[in-house]
Order: C-alpha cells, then structure tokens, then sequence
C-alpha cells in the first residue's frame, strides 16, 4: 500500500514503467493484509472474552468460551486444575464434602467452574448427590465421582481429574505456538 507506490514514483521503474508488473504483488498485499485483519479482530475478540470478558460477564464469556475447541483448554484449564486441586485437597484432609465445597466456591472465581461449585453445593444440601451438579466436567469423570466409595477415593478422582486439565492446558499450548508459528511466518 504504501512501498509499491513510492517504488513506482522512482526514476528508474518510470523509464520502463510498461514492462514492470507489479499487479499481482498489489493484489497478494491486498489479501494478506484483509487475512491479517481478520485474524487480528479475532485474537482480539478472544483476548477480550479470557479478560475483561470474564471479569464483568463470567457465565456468558465462559459459555462462549467452552464452545470454542482448543481455546477453552488453554483459557479455563488453568482454573479448574488449581480449584480441583483444592478441593482435593480439603476432602483428603477429613473436611466435610459441604465444607469443602463452600471453601471452593468461596475462592473460586466467577464464571462456570464456581457455577458448578454452587449447583454442587444446592445438590448436597437437598440430599443428593454432589457431583451431578459439575455440568463442566466430562460424563465420564462425573460418573467417576459419582461412584466414588469413600472421601479418600474421591479425593483421589478429583485430583485426576485436576491433572487432566493440567496436562490439556499443556498440550494445547504446545500444539498452538508452533501454529502461530507458521502463521506469522505466512503472513510477514
């Protein structure tokens, strides 16, 4: 946009301006400069959800969030491994399921995992089952706290569970750096 008419205002392309041509460098800009845009508005728009997003309008912003493949790992991984450990943490030392449920929730931060924490906490005051109320957390490691026997086995469950979404987290990040990578390779 810029270069290729400073470029062509030169002396030298004057003399000989029929035989450059320099219609398909103009054209490739043109694209790669509408494909950098839109790349950017949605690196903005995702960093807008994880941040701010997640500060003013948790519930929203994280449903948006957990419907986005890789992104949601990378975002709310972090999150859930360090509140699952927590109350891992609490059921291993003999607290009270309630207790270390409202601990949880009382530290976690706004958004679905404390979402769940609450609909937990509801079901166990009602005489339920806790764990049907962690919509977040996949069917098979619901039903695994479900099944648990004792506060040592669910401890356990959780703790599982908190190093699967460790392990995501890193997983993902590795396999998006080296897509930005190539990306920005592409583009520059």
């Amino acid at each position: 946009v810029y270069i290729t008419p400073q470029i062509m205002s030169m002396s030298l392309i004057q003399e000989s301006k029929d035989s450059v041509n320099i219609g398909w460098i103009e054209t490739t800009s043109k694209w790669t400069g509408i494909f950098m845009g839109v790349v950017i508005a949605a690196i903005f728009i995702l960093l807008f959800l994880a941040t701010i997003g997640r500060r003013f309008f948790p519930i929203v912003a994280e449903k948006i969030i957990l419907k986005i493949p890789h992104y949601r790992e990378i975002v709310l991984a972090q999150d859930n491994y360090i509140n699952l450990h927590r109350l891992s943490l609490l059921v291993r030392s003999g607290v009270r399921m309630e207790d270390a449920l409202k601990s949880t929730y009382d530290s976690c931060r706004p958004g679905a995992l404390r979402a769940d924490f609450g609909r937990a906490l509801d079901a166990i005051r009602r005489g339920q089952k806790w764990a049907a109320g962690m919509t977040i957390l996949h069917p098979t490691d619901r039903s695994a706290l479900l099944l648990a026997s004792d506060s040592e086995q669910i401890a356990m469950n959780l703790e599982n569970i908190g190093d699967q979404y460790q392990s995501l987290y890193i997983q993902k990040l590795e396999v998006l750096a080296p897509v930005l990578q190539v990306l920005s390779s592409l583009v520059v």
